[in-house]
């Protein structure tokens, strides 16, 4: 159903028959109703795979909590890695950004994590560097000596089956 929605946005949306601001209402009426971190990730992946949805999941990425989540941070990470190399995005945009991902470390998230910082460091690599401020570029910088910038990758993965005789 939320795939059958987005589609449905995204076509409406490129074809003209929905304004920004249609597209815009549904979506908040869908946070309205929607609790579930999983309908979180798949607007972010969507967003990621679709240049021209992308836009409506800006304000997801500018949200420490949604950054911060176990389920959507990776997605967060894909969608951030697509904003900063589009042209698309105004600096303003970006720090916005930049400043939410330096907010998940004291977000009312922060306890599920052995280490926050960890975190936050993950999503300041999503980043090229030279459109880091002085602040994530530090932190970066004293990251990658110490134990370097995570992988935007999930935090646990599933592998392959494997089988053969004992």
């Amino acid at each position: 159903l939320l795939s059958r929605f987005l589609n449905y946005a995204l076509e409406g949306y490129t074809s003209g028959r929905l304004t920004r601001e249609q597209v815009d209402d549904g979506l908040r009426e869908l946070a309205k109703e929607s609790i579930y971190a999983v309908v979180w990730k798949n607007i972010l992946h969507f967003g990621w795979v679709h240049d021209r949805f992308l836009p409506f999941c800006v304000e997801f990425l500018k949200t420490p909590i949604i950054l911060a989540a176990v389920e959507t941070s990776v997605e967060a990470g894909n969608a951030i890695k697509k904003v900063f190399a589009s042209d698309e995005y105004d600096s303003a945009t970006r720090k916005a950004i930049e400043a939410a991902i330096l907010e998940v470390p004291s977000s009312e998230l922060s306890p599920i994590f052995k280490d926050a910082n960890a975190a936050r460091n993950r999503l300041l690599g999503c980043i090229p560097e030279e459109f880091l401020g002085p602040e994530s570029l530090a932190i970066v910088e004293q990251a990658r000596s110490a134990e370097g910038i995570p992988e935007n990758r999930p935090r646990f993965l599933i592998g392959g089956i494997r089988q053969g005789s004992l």
